[in-house]
């Protein structure tokens, strides 16, 4: 029976979304589902050439993040629903790919920590240095090891100070 009232919560639960929602969480199904996939052959570093990192910004801070807000509950919402088990670093690159369609600059973040023995990573999405869907102090509990900023910032430093040939 406890599973009937599940089921029936779900069925009201989705009776809820917007039709522009759904097409979201259809959406973040598929992409975690890719990211799950890509990374199974190729490194994070080979797909970042083909991340895409917003430059614009919505006029008003609050609003982006309201928006950023929805998206990262929609890709969590896809990876429970998911056939297959998701990781942090899918739903991160995920909802960082969602973001980046809206025109909402966010970093990913790969962070580690060591505890008895063990190393935990984790990656999560900031958007205006917030952690979207994690607990408070999510970047001081775990050592950052690079952001997409950085990365992109460091490519572009490269580029600039390259020597260039007169032809």
């Amino acid at each position: 029976m406890a599973w009937l009232k599940s089921f029936l919560h779900r069925v009201h639960l989705a009776s809820e979304i917007s039709l522009s929602n759904w097409w979201i969480l259809f959406r973040a199904w598929w992409r975690l589902l890719y990211f799950h996939l890509v990374l199974k052959w190729i490194s994070l570093e080979e797909l970042g050439g083909s991340a895409k990192i917003a430059k614009g910004d919505l006029p008003c801070p609050g609003e982006k993040l309201r928006i950023a807000e929805q998206v990262q509950r929609l890709v969590y919402w896809a990876s429970r629903l998911h056939v297959i088990p998701t990781t942090c670093l899918d739903r991160s690159l995920t909802l960082q790919f969602l973001l980046s369609e809206r025109n909402i600059p966010a970093e990913l973040r790969i962070g580690v920590e060591k505890s008895a023995n063990r190393i935990h990573a984790h990656a999560w999405v900031e958007v205006s240095g917030i952690g979207l869907g994690e607990v408070d102090g999510v970047a001081k509990r775990f050592a950052v090891l690079e952001s997409s900023a950085k990365i992109e910032n460091d490519v572009l430093k490269i580029i600039m100070e390259a020597p260039r040939s007169h032809a």
